[in-house]
């Protein structure tokens, strides 16, 4: 008996920001630009986007191994004080069975130039362990109510039993 797997899904490209800051840094031009790819077949496919700039956006697109194309465009916005900018701890991509306790890993915080700094961060964490879904934590840096920068953990809760094995 053979099984043959016909992925027709587009990989899904994130990006937690609405536009990309351009700044200098000691005359070196920087952006925060972060993006995570993920495929329902494939898995993180974050190393394989291809990233394309000019004077309005960035645009980005991966392809996944059975063929399925996806893009995404990002406009930008040129700035003297760069937002500050969260790198997740750990794996953007967890995988935890049902019922069992979901331990965030954390964030650290830096300035736009990638000198550690601090600061306040809203952490949005809906996780439940006692229903399967995929679930998103977001971290947030705000001015006054103003969402300045972001990033995502995507939190899969899964059931063993449900996970039929093809041999």
């Amino acid at each position: 008996r053979s099984v043959k797997v016909v992925d027709l899904e587009e990989p899904l490209i994130s990006v937690d920001n609405d536009f990309v800051e351009v700044f200098e840094c000691k005359k070196n031009s920087k952006n925060n630009l972060e993006y995570t790819a993920i495929d329902n077949y494939d898995g993180v496919l974050t190393d394989k986007v291809k990233v394309e700039k000019n004077k309005e956006e960035y645009i980005l697109s991966v392809s996944d191994s059975s063929g399925n194309f996806s893009t995404k465009s990002i406009p930008v916005k040129y700035v003297e004080d760069p937002s500050k900018v969260i790198k997740l701890k750990g794996k953007d991509l967890v995988y935890i069975q049902i019922g069992k306790t979901y331990k965030d890993e954390g964030y650290e915080l830096y300035n736009g130039c990638g000198k550690k700094t601090t600061g306040e961060v809203k952490v949005d964490n809906k996780v439940d362990t006692k229903k399967t879904g995929t679930y998103k934590v977001i971290y947030s840096v705000y001015k006054g109510d103003e969402k300045l920068s972001s990033k995502s953990r995507t939190v899969i809760v899964y059931d063993p039993k449900s996970i039929e094995v093809v041999d």
